[in-house]
């Protein structure tokens, strides 16, 4: 059996019924940096990333940073960061290969990478899922390091949309990056927060955790080996806060 992998893709060597990326990724740059490579942002937020590419907006590849574990992040890597979807409704089960997650990397392993990605000229948001508690400084300090390089290097700030379920996730989130940027640099604090956006955003789609029973039924369908699939519902919500750096993202 062979693994999922982008020449896999290329060639066409899977079923008709499955839908995949219909977009040139190797050409593409990371738009958005995601905070937590777990299932759910594998389900959701990388989905209508995903939808968007398909529609030909560029603007939204991902890069996906896994906090601690490194095991998801290499096992993504080794098959180019594609991944299967089952997708059930009452009407049956709908399969695609997701691809807008164009690269992976794990913060405690490369922080410095996470850094140069959120001072990336291509970079344009930041999202997170990575807590159901509330945001700690680490993750702050991670953030104020990218919002510092990106502000010495002169470029415009970012849309920082929180996806974890928070009450007033957007607001919790900047109040805690600017009191970290302000213990070390007021005038940073300040371009944080006139230059970036921290819109409150509301999520929902029930997404299992990924069991082997998913790969098995993806190899099933696909004829490939994915040790990345998962599953869903078919319903999913994502209500963002009309609050971006570029008010044109409002339509997209």
């Amino acid at each position: 059996m062979r693994a999922l992998s982008q020449t896999v893709l290329d060639d066409r060597a899977v079923p008709a019924s499955l839908h995949l990326p219909d977009y040139p990724r190797s050409a593409l740059a990371p738009g958005v940096l995601h905070l937590g490579l777990g299932a759910f942002h594998r389900a959701h937020q990388a989905v209508v990333f995903d939808a968007l590419l398909q529609a030909g907006d560029a603007r939204w590849g991902v890069l996906g940073v896994a906090m601690r574990s490194t095991e998801l992040a290499d096992a993504l890597v080794r098959q180019d960061e594609l991944y299967t979807l089952q997708v059930a409704s009452a009407e049956g089960r709908r399969w695609q290969v997701v691809g807008s997650v164009l690269d992976t990397c794990v913060a405690a392993r490369e922080p410095d990478r996470v850094t140069a990605a959120i001072a990336a000229p291509a970079t344009r948001w930041v999202t997170l899922t990575v807590t159901e508690k509330a945001y700690g400084p680490a993750l702050a300090a991670q953030l104020v390091a990218g919002l510092a390089a990106r502000h010495a290097a002169g470029l415009g700030g970012l849309t920082i949309a929180s996806c974890d379920n928070l009450s007033g996730n957007g607001g919790k989130l900047r109040q805690l990056c600017l009191d970290s940027a302000a213990a070390q640099d007021t005038v940073l604090a300040q371009w944080i927060e006139t230059a970036c956006a921290f819109p409150d955003s509301m999520v929902d789609r029930i997404v299992p955790a990924a069991t082997a029973q998913h790969r098995e039924d993806a190899a099933r369908m696909t004829g490939l080996d994915d040790g990345c699939a998962l599953g869903t519902e078919a319903f999913w919500e994502w209500v963002i806060e009309r609050h971006f750096v570029d008010p044109a993202d409002g339509a997209a």
